[in-house]
């Protein structure tokens, strides 16, 4: 299967600059500094939300991942 330029363009841009997907986990804070100390885009620095904590990252492909600790 041949890919198209076409088609290379829309990497990372599938969800249209929404987060693409939620990782959830039990230190959004701690899993976040681990992340940068990886070279990982931290576009948000975690936030206190009504329902929990986030914090948004960027994937080697553009893509927004959002970054979930939850307060239930």
């Amino acid at each position: 299967m041949q890919i198209l330029p076409e088609q290379k363009a829309l990497v990372g841009k599938q969800a249209g600059g929404t987060p693409i997907f939620c990782a959830e986990t039990s230190y959004c804070q701690k899993t976040t500094d681990e992340l940068k100390n990886k070279g990982v885009t931290i576009l948000e620095e975690p936030n206190q939300r009504p329902w929990g904590i986030q914090a948004l990252i960027e994937d080697l492909y553009g893509n927004i991942i959002n970054v979930v600790h939850s307060l239930n």
